[in-house]
């Protein structure tokens, strides 16, 4: 079990978003006999669509921080199946500037 393919990459190099960024994740269950109760931990999915053997999810990190993504069948992350989406605003972005009031 891997995300797009190499084992921990993600970990390794987290994925890099902006707290308030709609995110848009593709997962497609490759294997015949195996599924991904995928989760994003400490995210919430706004939406879900199902196509076949895979789903689209939707969701925004509303802080700044690291959230690993996994899934449930935690035995896959300790062979790779494992990373990590870090919320940060970066200088000089929308988001960094926007009033504390008017952050998503």
């Amino acid at each position: 079990m891997v995300f797009n393919g190499r084992a921990s990459q993600y970990a390794t190099s987290p994925l890099e978003v902006a707290p308030g960024e709609l995110l848009r994740l593709y997962l497609v269950n490759a294997g015949p006999n195996r599924i991904s109760s995928f989760h994003v931990v400490g995210g919430i999915f706004e939406r879900v669509f199902q196509d076949g053997g895979g789903s689209i999810f939707e969701l925004r990190l509303a802080e700044p921080g690291d959230y690993p993504f996994v899934t449930h069948a935690f035995a896959d992350a300790t062979k790779g199946a494992v990373g990590v989406l870090r919320a940060q605003s970066t200088p000089g972005s929308a988001q960094s500037q926007a009033p504390a009031g008017a952050r998503r």
